[in-house]
């Protein structure tokens, strides 16, 4: 600031306005040891991913600057945000897709140990998130990060409908439309109030949340679509010979009754065991803070809540606009908001404030200051010359000017 104001007309009333702040700065710690460098991109990022190579090539640079030098960096601001929750959520949805796949397919194999019936049932999913996405392009305006990143509930809830269709394949005797047709009525209703479960989240307030129930919900829709019009049609090419089980390999240890008394005794067990817990322990305890939408671990949030801690803390501060027709009007209230602050301030209702007050024109105080001014004003061109002298530029006396016209 000193760079434009070398005399000191400004900083010498922001000094008086900022002396009952703690003396840290949005650049630096008070004792100097923490200090913050403001990087601005040139041009704003298209993707995601541009943003991510942006953040490394910054950190590259940084990182080769400090070298041995003991000095710590952390990164955050919004592209450093947007950079570690976008590539997080690309690798959730390459881990999570795969992975829900391999479990069907495993269990799959498990029940019924068919490669061409799962083999189509895979291929028959893939289409669903492909027609999903289709889908969703022509009728969403956008997509965000959350709602595609969530494929795997969508593949996890049509691949019911096939496990359903096969079932009901092993034990039928007709054509294809006669088990689509057997199919419909049960495929229609689980699928109806599954999909309108998920599009009750377009009344969330988070758009994030909005995009995942639409995107599960039109993919509920038209993975029964597919599942009845092309997988039914297909497993039947698949059926064995007659002699062929016509249940799941599980189907004889969940029926016998060994399995129900076990069960039971289970659930039983669950249920005394899980209300006691209620009972003694009490509910869960809730988070409402906007911690819940980090992802487990952050460097961003990191380097903040240190930016945080060694900086001014804006977190518990309120904004206080006064307004008024002309400025003799603002002032007046400006100063009636400044003496119920310093009195909010005296009974520790509040810790300090920082004012406009001493920045603010009045007009006795310009009449009052006008003789002075005007002496000043006449060694203009001295001044002007004495800072060339020392070395700065004719920018540093800009506000001296202005001040002096």
């Amino acid at each position: 600031m000193l760079t434009y104001d070398p005399f000191r007309i400004f900083s010498s009333l922001m000094d008086s306005a900022l002396s009952g702040l703690s003396g840290t700065s949005e650049f630096s710690s008070k004792d100097g040891t923490f200090r913050v460098v403001y990087v601005q991109a040139a041009a704003p990022f298209p993707d995601y991913q541009k943003t991510a190579t942006w953040i490394k090539d910054i950190k590259a640079l940084c990182n080769e600057a400090i070298s041995g030098s003991g000095v710590e960096l952390g990164f955050t601001g919004e592209p450093a945000f947007v950079a570690e929750i976008s590539t997080d959520m690309q690798g959730d949805m390459m881990t999570s897709a795969p992975i829900t796949l391999a479990l069907i397919s495993l269990i799959f194999w498990i029940c019924y140990g068919r490669f061409l019936p799962l083999l189509g049932l895979l291929l028959m999913l893939q289409l669903i998130f492909l027609l999903t996405l289709g889908t969703a392009g022509l009728a969403l305006n956008e997509l965000t990060i959350a709602g595609v990143g969530f494929a795997s509930v969508m593949i996890g809830l049509s691949v019911d409908y096939g496990y359903f269709i096969y079932q009901s394949s092993l034990t039928h005797s007709g054509t294809a439309r006669s088990l689509q047709s057997n199919s419909l009525q049960s495929i229609v209703w689980t699928a109806g109030t599954t999909a309108a479960a998920f599009f009750a989240l377009n009344f969330s307030s988070l758009p994030g949340l909005s995009q995942l129930g639409n995107m599960v919900g039109i993919g509920v829709c038209i993975g029964a679509l597919v599942m009845l019009g092309l997988y039914a049609p297909l497993v039947l090419k698949f059926r064995k010979p007659l002699a062929a089980p016509k249940t799941s390999r599980l189907d004889a240890v969940v029926t016998s009754d060994r399995f129900a008394r076990v069960g039971m005794w289970i659930t039983l067990g669950m249920v005394f065991l899980l209300l006691g817990s209620l009972v003694f322990k009490g509910l869960p305890d809730s988070d409402f803070s906007a911690a819940t939408f980090r992802p487990r671990k952050s460097e961003s949030h990191a380097a903040l809540s240190k930016l945080y801690n060694r900086l001014q803390d804006d977190r518990g501060f309120l904004s206080l606009i006064v307004s008024g027709k002309k400025e003799s009007e603002v002032w007046e209230r400006l100063s009636r908001a400044e003496d119920a602050l310093q009195a909010a301030k005296a009974n520790g209702t509040a810790r300090h404030f920082l004012s406009p007050l001493p920045l603010w024109p009045e007009l006795t105080h310009q009449k009052t200051n006008l003789a002075e001014i005007k002496t000043l004003s006449l060694q203009s061109p001295r001044l002007k010359s004495t800072l060339l002298d020392n070395g700065f530029t004719e920018d540093a006396f800009a506000l001296a000017s202005s001040f002096f016209a």
